[in-house]
């Protein structure tokens, strides 16, 4: 962002000073700029390769570039950001916004390759902050701030993102940025090793377990109505170990599905063979090893494998080096993320491992996608199907304050006195089955089936949580202060009255409410 923000800043400047900008935005692919930072988001977060963040980049920038190419599609990704996560807009948004240049909807193709960073995206629609989203990414292991990430990618499907790239370590480390050699000590911390992304390492050990200097190229990109898909050519950055390596990435089955897929020719003899995502949900393994289910915010993923190798199977490890890896203290010890793995000890010959990503529901039939080379995949012609939309989901007869038709993810919390609540839905023109919960802390879900098509249907994930029981009483709270009460209906003394109907609030950043237990005491437990 840091270059193309003061790239705009002068070119901006030449225009308002000398009537042009002589030529800089006609430069080779300068206009594609403003298009990366769209194309490698999602609702969830970014695409962050190498050492960069997840955050999403919030870029006035991109109304200029919408602006000077009249792309009003552009402009609309822009202000439905704003609008969606609340982004307050500064003096830069102001200067470059052309309200005449704003689409009323993202019209925008779905899917994107970038070449010579080598990143493809795919996803299943702009609009819907739950939307599949799927990146991939090639190019050079060695450029500054990057890892040994070739093949390495993110995937986010119901509101979450099931696979993460760990991002950055501490820049302070011995050597972080020494790049220049197969044992440089960059390619000692776990973060920027293969074995700390999301992709495949070979005979890994001391030093660099991909190629340190390897360029990587998505030879083939191809996009459709219903989905698409990229391959990389990962023999560069495999070539200690394969005489050939592809890695393909597909969202296909009307953009509901996604599928990773490796095909690996092995040099002579056997070889430890890896395969690594890393997630922060909960996985839970199949017993027979070929498929798992990763669950967060009540919401759960379908992870499925097909192999050429009948033993290969799915393991939960820790994400920290392998046995024989470099390690190094003062790293990140990566609390709270783990790794789906594959491991295949002795491998040899030709190798294929594919792997299926579905959203889950409890209790329903899911099945892998069928193993076909990749030099044989397609996506079909036609529209992409629009998927049925519920008109309203209620609990207990009352519709969700927040309902909207494509918003597909809700998490409830009541009070704690309340029962379980009864959903219901109706959707005009389509089928609707609904699965209550039994229990807090369980979701329900609403498939809304499309009358003409069973295949085409669309899933709502309720989670429903009930207040923890806090007495206020017990900790003798003997004071209540707040920085602000512009509401003289929503008061201080509201937080404390034990109805739900009322509150305290205050507008603004800094805003605080304050509770005086009268002296020092333990508090084991907070629920807000």
């Amino acid at each position: 962002q840091y270059t193309v923000q003061y790239l705009v800043y002068y070119m901006s400047t030449l225009q308002t000073a000398n009537g042009t900008d002589y030529g800089y935005l006609e430069l080779h692919n300068v206009d594609k700029t403003a298009y990366f930072p769209i194309y490698g988001s999602s609702a969830q977060g970014s695409f962050n390769i190498g050492d960069a963040g997840a955050g999403l980049v919030n870029a006035p920038e991109i109304f200029y570039f919408a602006g000077q190419l009249q792309d009003g599609g552009l402009a609309r990704v822009r202000l439905n950001q704003m609008e969606d996560y609340n982004w307050k807009g500064g003096k830069f948004d102001l200067l470059f916004f052309d309200p005449t240049c704003v689409a009323d909807e993202v019209n925008l193709p779905l899917d994107h390759y970038f070449g010579y960073t080598e990143v493809a995206s795919f996803r299943s629609a702009w609009d819907d902050k739950n939307a599949t989203f799927a990146a991939i990414h090639g190019g050079q292991n060695n450029v500054a701030h990057g890892n040994l990430d070739s093949g390495t990618f993110v995937l986010d499907m119901e509101g979450y993102r099931w696979a993460v790239d760990l991002g950055s370590d501490d820049y302070n480390l011995p050597g972080y940025f020494s790049m220049d050699g197969p044992n440089s000590q960059r390619w000692n911390y776990y973060r920027c090793r293969g074995e700390g992304q999301n992709t495949v390492v070979i005979d890994p050990g001391q030093g660099a377990d991909q190629v340190y200097n390897a360029f990587t190229t998505i030879e083939t990109f191809e996009t459709k109505d219903r989905g698409g898909f990229a391959v990389v050519d990962m023999t560069p950055a495999l070539a200690n170990a394969a005489k050939e390596a592809k890695r393909g990435m597909k969202l296909d089955n009307n953009r509901r599905r996604v599928v990773l897929q490796d095909e690996i020719s092995l040099q002579s003899g056997t070889h430890d063979l890896w395969w690594f995502m890393h997630t922060q949900s909960e996985i839970e393994i199949a017993n027979d090893g070929k498929s798992a289910i990763l669950t967060k915010g009540g919401q759960h993923l379908y992870v499925g494998l097909e192999c050429s190798d009948d033993s290969a199977v799915f393991t939960a490890m820790d994400a920290v080096p392998l046995p024989g890896s470099s390690t190094q203290e003062g790293q990140n010890t990566n609390s709270g993320t783990r790794k789906l793995a594959i491991n295949l000890p002795k491998a040899k010959g030709d190798v294929t491992i594919s792997v299926t990503f579905l959203p889950y529901i409890p209790g329903t039939p899911v099945e892998n996608a069928e193993m076909v080379p990749i030099s044989e995949w397609q996506i079909p012609d036609g529209e992409l199907a629009q998927p049925p939309r519920a008109t309203s989901i209620a609990l207990d007869g009352v519709q969700l304050e927040d309902f909207e038709p494509g918003l597909t993810t809700y998490s409830i919390t009541l009070p704690n006195e309340s029962e379980l609540p009864v959903i219901s839905a109706e959707a005009d023109g389509s089928e609707v089955e609904i699965t209550q919960v039994e229990d807090w802390g369980e979701t329900a879900y609403v498939k809304v089936t499309d009358a003409q098509d069973a295949d085409n249907y669309t899933y709502y994930s309720i989670n429903i949580k009930q207040l923890p029981k806090l007495d206020s009483g017990e900790l003798g709270i003997v004071k209540v202060t707040a920085s602000d009460e512009p509401q003289p209906e929503n008061n201080k003394d509201n937080a404390l009255d034990g109805d739900f109907n009322t509150r305290w609030s205050a507008d603004g950043n800094g805003v605080w409410l304050q509770l005086d237990l009268g002296e020092v005491k333990d508090v084991e437990a907070l629920g807000v």
